[in-house]
């Protein structure tokens, strides 16, 4: 499991004034607060982030965004009942995604 910090930012203070620093930034498609989150991952992680990046031309917030999204989605069908599922047509099989972490607390 990744080690997160967060640091939270305030308009007119620079990065590292003790873990109050500053991150507003806004997308294009809506203005939104934002805060800076350090994540540490180990070697094959960064890897795996660095692979995704280069395949998706997006940066690694995009990539780390695209997961988060994908996840919070898997999650919400499975506690909805519903099951994600990769399906093979050209070996007419489905082979079910299965969640780690399904209960809260575990």
């Amino acid at each position: 499991m990744p080690a997160v910090t967060e640091t939270r930012q305030q308009p007119g203070k620079i990065n590292g004034n003790q873990g109050e620093s500053v991150a507003k930034t806004a997308e294009p498609e809506r203005a939104q607060k934002s805060r800076r989150v350090q994540v540490v991952f180990d070697e094959r992680a960064v890897e795996v982030l660095e692979r995704l990046r280069a395949s998706t031309g997006g940066s690694v917030a995009d990539v780390v965004r695209d997961a988060l999204g994908f996840y919070d989605w898997a999650r919400q069908q499975t506690a909805d009942g519903k099951s994600v599922a990769v399906v093979d047509h050209a070996n007419n099989r489905v082979r079910e995604f299965i969640l780690p972490f399904r209960a809260a607390g575990k």
